[in-house]
């Protein structure tokens, strides 16, 4: 009864893509308050479908994500149940897959299964595998079954496992099977697929049965001779081709123990796993928490709580819908009640149907056409997934071939905002879905209209202007895809948002001077973001900030400082951010405490420089500085264009070196007297003195004043009036 322990290298496997969507529009039970905002499908094979849908549940005013598989049961595609290596232990979903391919199956589809318990793994239910119950026990609990051909079967088992030895007569009826043992629940029946030990935790009677004919399926017996007969201290080994019998010497049953207690070596002991006649032909099967729907009535609810659920149901024409919604997540979904799940089954046609486990366990996964390894579908409510005590997977049992008979393109259904590009990835399979190369040249794309945009030859979509529905086609040859597309004009949102993180920009940013910024954005229409790039927005700049060109790129000013606005709009929606320009952190200096200046005030030939108090020469604070200067340079030569070279002796010196990130400029506020002189800098750049202009004196009064200094800029060495050549002036100033 038990497989071999295998193990093989682990999986992993994350979808690039994005899941949006019109596809085939499934409606939700309107009149429990859903507005359907977008839903999709997708053939994962010819047996199965991949339904995906965002509704708006005013009930809690948020949103439901839903993720269902529609199968036609056939002999291709079948359903089948793991749990892993054994029973006992939960399992991850990845280790399933490990063990399950290493056994030969080709998984396209898996979800979780039945309710256990947490601290051991093993299932509420019963869990029959290939044929054969691996757990179970009498319960009121139900069973979702499947036969050989795939039809599926909902309700209950009727299992009850009887132990009789034909030897005393003594019979144990309903015992668990492959259960955990505790003090109060009688004998359990163990195999070696519970795991390699009974798991017991106190002292037992244990009765060793060597099995002789028979297997463990419904309504089949099992014939064995007693081996061996102990107590022990210790936990049971269990090995493969017997039964152990165990039972707490401490429990409540005197009965029990005694029976268990009278039999011997060598006595025939036959275990009996009756069921339902209906039950006989089901060789997979998970038990099931709750009924939601029978005959097509829906079952009463006492629980109004709302989460991520997981449920199976049963369709007039015998196809499965396997069902998940995410749930606890505000920003995504957040749940059905049972009230709201049952009522979705039934709209979807399910004649029976019944809950699974859900919350953090609510998982499904997809092996996606022309694609290799599975990708999970939904969105888990937890950090991470779930080891659970049992899945239910599908698998592919046809044969992969090298030959291209299909092509996919995705995202395969998608909301794009017009003017966005979207490049398309072109995937391939075979006859029977399995992964193929694709071609790489010859390979055709066409718009089912020439309003839903342009493609290029490499299956880069750019959308049109307007909003329409439509399709993408490609061709390679005979081999043919397609996905579906719907271009939004008028999206009901924007957003800016941060390129890195996709967060919302402040509502106000600083921006150093000549620097450049990159803007993006978002859109959203029914409340889902729509597929876009910074191309797709108009961008605007309000005031004398900079410039921003047609992909949201900004390049501030360099010659004002400031704010303004800018603006990226879609249709008739906007969304704005101020911008303030500024220096990098650098002020000139604040004069305002005399023992800590970068300058010593004191007279340099033409040039005077002391600190002022007059309130009506100072801009900030306290205090400013004084510039009283005067020159005479009628009788000298310009020997250059554009600074003149100060005299050392007429250049106020400063003591500013800058540490760490130099900054991009250099500001002051300038009491100019409109003489037409101007202020200079010298500085120390890439070891080399420089000399540059902070302001033109041609104005009278108060003036922000910065200049642009240049790269690698280390030290602020002084500071001097230009003189106008071929002139004589003077004049006062003041630098705050």
């Amino acid at each position: 009864m038990r497989k071999k322990r295998i193990f093989s290298k682990g999986i992993s496997f994350v979808l690039a893509g994005i899941m949006t969507a019109t596809g085939v529009p499934v409606s939700i039970h309107g009149a429990s308050g859903y507005e359907e905002l977008r839903s999709s499908s997708l053939a994962i094979n010819d047996q199965m479908t991949l339904f995906q849908g965002i509704y708006f549940n005013s009930a809690n005013a948020a949103k439901t994500a839903e993720n269902y598989l529609v199968y036609e049961p056939g002999e291709d595609i079948t359903p089948f149940v793991s749990y892993g290596n054994d029973v006992y232990g939960a399992a991850g979903i990845s280790r399933i897959y490990e063990i399950e391919e290493e056994a030969g199956r080709r998984i396209v589809a898996a979800a979780n299964g039945d309710y256990f318990t947490m601290a051991t793994g093993v299932s509420l239910g019963a869990v029959i595998k290939d044929g054969l119950i691996r757990t179970g026990e009498h319960s009121i609990f139900e069973t979702i079954g499947f036969r050989e051909d795939g039809t599926a079967v909902i309700g209950r088992m009727g299992l009850s496992i009887n132990v009789l030895n034909l030897n005393t007569g003594g019979a144990f009826n309903n015992v668990g099977f492959n259960k955990t043992l505790t003090l109060n629940n009688g004998v359990v029946l163990y195999s070696e697929d519970f795991g390699p030990t009974n798991e017991a935790a106190f002292p037992t009677r244990n009765v060793i049965i060597d099995l002789e004919s028979g297997q463990a399926s419904p309504g089949e017996m099992i014939q064995g001779t007693v081996s061996e007969t102990f107590e022990g201290t210790a936990k049971t080994e269990l090995k493969e081709g017997q039964f152990v019998l165990s039972v707490a010497l401490d429990c409540p049953y005197a009965s029990a123990l005694t029976i268990l207690e009278d039999m011997e070596v060598g006595d025939s002991i036959v275990f009996d796993f009756i069921t339902d006649n209906q039950w006989h032909d089901v060789v997979q099967a998970v038990g099931v928490e709750k009924r939601l729907i029978t005959d097509g009535q829906i079952a009463s609810f006492t629980d109004t709580g709302r989460a991520p659920r997981t449920a199976i149901g049963i369709r007039e024409d015998g196809s499965v819908v396997l069902y998940t919604v995410d749930g606890r997540q505000s920003d995504h979904s957040m749940g059905m009640t049972f009230v709201e799940l049952a009522a979705r089954m039934k709209e979807l046609g399910c004649r029976d149907a019944a809950n699974l486990d859900g919350g953090d366990s609510t998982m499904l996964f997809a092996t996606y056409p022309g694609y290799e390894r599975e990708a999970q579908v939904n969105q888990s409510s937890g950090t991470s997934l779930r080891r659970c005590g049992n899945y239910l997977l599908f698998e592919n049992k046809q044969t992969p071939s090298a030959s291209l008979r299909h092509l996919h393109l995705y995202p395969y259904d998608t909301h794009i905002l017009a003017g966005a590009r979207l490049p398309l990835e072109l995937r391939g399979s075979d006859a029977n879905y399995y992964y193929v190369e694709a071609p790489v040249s010859g390979v055709t794309y066409q718009l089912s209209s020439k309003s839903l945009g342009v493609i290029s030859e490499e299956g880069v979509l750019t959308a049109g202007t307007q909003t329409l529905t439509g399709s993408i086609n490609v061709r390679y040859g005979t081999v043919r895809g397609s996905a579906s597309v719907s271009v939004i004009a008028s999206p009901d949102s924007v957003s800016l948002v941060a390129p890195e993180t996709g967060a919302d920009v402040p509502e106000l940013l600083s921006v150093a001077a000549g620097e450049t910024v990159q803007f993006s954005a978002e859109a959203t229409y029914k409340m889902l973001k729509l597929v876009s790039d910074s191309a797709a927005y108009s961008w605007s700049v309000e005031g004398n900030i900079g410039t921003i060109d047609a992909n949201g790129l900004f390049t501030a000013t360099t010659t004002d400082l400031g704010t303004g606005i800018i603006t990226a709009t879609a249709g008739s929606r906007s969304d704005s951010v101020k911008v303030t320009v500024v220096t990098e952190g650098k002020t000139l200096e604040n004069f305002e405490d005399e023992d800590a200046l970068s300058l010593i005030p004191g007279t340099y030939g033409g040039l005077r420089a002391a600190v002022q108090t007059d309130p009506a020469y100072v801009h900030n604070g306290r205090k400013s500085l004084e510039l009283n200067y005067e020159y005479d340079l009628r009788e000298a030569a310009v020997a250059t264009e554009g600074a003149v070279s100060v005299p050392e002796e007429r250049m106020l010196p400063l003591d500013q070196t800058f540490a760490g990130k130099s900054p991009t400029m250099i500001s002051a506020w300038v009491y100019g007297n409109g003489s037409g002189e101007s202020i200079q800098l010298s500085v120390t750049a890439n070891r080399e003195s420089q000399t540059v202009t902070l302001t033109e004196l041609n104005h009278q009064g108060w003036k922000l004043s910065y200049v642009h200094l240049p790269k690698g800029v280390t030290n602020l060495d002084g500071l001097s009036i230009r003189a106008i050549p071929g002139t004589q002036g003077s004049g006062t100033v003041y630098v705050d």
